[in-house]
């Protein structure tokens, strides 16, 4: 019994050794001690992935996070040097915006050869009101303090604009705004009331 026992474990390893041979003979891998290829071998990856055998999947993953934190790295760097040159443009004083000031110049030949009529395209907001009855510029300068426009400019521009009433209120004087409807009761009478006023700083 023992005899036919090893007799029977003999031949059934030679059985195995034979299939396994006869395996190679079809094309299969013979057994090894090298790890086989993670990747598919296309060749479209980063070296040693796909082209490389013997890189296990852990140690990608590990190589692509290190690769997406290095570009977010790189991408807080450019964007906090982007915030500091931003910030150090506009503290050396490079405008933004001029908020509507008109730059220094001569405007004494400056004449208004439109006209406009805003009840054309504006309407109250509340319409028991009917139109428009008077349309109201508050807030003028003129050359008696810091405008750029004479008071008989001033007049001018504001029936250009369609007004039929403004304030004229130049710094700590009320020269400008006389001098402004003395002209316009003079030549405008019927189209533009002009009310005296200053502004205290």
């Amino acid at each position: 019994m023992s005899s036919l026992m090893i007799d029977s474990d003999h031949e059934s390893k030679e059985g195995m050794h034979g299939n396994s041979h006869a395996h190679v003979g079809d094309g299969a891998l013979p057994e090894s001690n090298h790890p086989l290829p993670v990747g598919g071998g296309g060749g479209s990856g980063p070296p040693g992935w796909d082209g490389e055998p013997g890189i296990p999947l852990h140690r990608r993953r590990a190589v692509v996070k290190r690769r997406v934190l290095w570009w977010l790295l790189h991408f807080l760097q450019v964007l906090v040097l982007s915030i500091i040159v931003i910030l150090l443009l506009v503290a050396v004083g490079i405008p933004v915006s001029d908020n509507g000031v008109p730059q220094p110049g001569d405007y004494t030949q400056m004449e208004f050869k439109w006209t406009t009529d805003p009840r054309s395209y504006l309407s109250p907001m509340n319409s028991t009101f009917g139109d428009y009855n008077v349309l109201l510029d508050a807030h003028l300068h003129t050359t008696y303090s810091d405008g750029v426009l004479s008071p008989k400019q001033v007049i001018e521009y504001a029936i250009a604009n369609g007004y039929n009433a403004i304030i004229v209120t130049d710094h700590q004087t009320v020269e400008g705004s006389l001098v402004a409807k003395e002209y316009a009761e003079k030549h405008y009478r019927d189209q533009i009331t002009v009310i005296t006023g200053m502004e205290y700083t």
